[in-house]
């Protein structure tokens, strides 16, 4: 592990790479609970909409208006607002971080990161006694 007190910086990217991949890799969709009351009263920042003719449609910022479900959908340039009826939903579900699967890949990660800086900590002495 001197190899992350000689890299700093590393150490710090390496715990937000975790960090990230934990939080946004291991989410799983949990099925919502009276669903338009959950989305007025609990306010998600996203729910996954599967509508009676299959479709499955993730809103972003949704909210429930008269009798439908409105929001966004779509990524970064390219949202678009919608608009479902709520006679159209067939259920509502809500992110949720899975617990065993995120500490499966943490452990998977950390053993990867920790033989990549045995093996470059032995390639690093290797090469120091070669120089001899």
């Amino acid at each position: 592990m001197r190899f992350f007190a000689r890299h700093p910086g590393l150490r710090r990217s390496v715990a937000l790479i975790l960090t990230t991949i934990s939080t946004a890799g291991c989410m799983t969709w949990r099925p919502a609970a009276n669903d338009a009351s959950y989305v007025t009263a609990q306010q998600p920042g996203r729910v996954r909409a599967t509508l009676v003719n299959g479709d499955r449609v993730v809103v972003a910022h949704p909210e429930i208006v008269g009798s439908q479900l409105l929001g966004y959908s779509g990524t970064v340039p390219h949202t678009t607002h919608v608009a479902i009826p709520m006679k159209q939903v067939k259920s509502i579900e809500v992110p949720q971080l899975a617990p065993g699967r995120t500490l499966l890949l943490i452990v998977v990660v950390a053993l990867v990161v920790g033989a990549a800086s045995a093996s470059w900590e032995f390639s690093a002495g290797l090469g120091g006694i070669l120089a001899r």
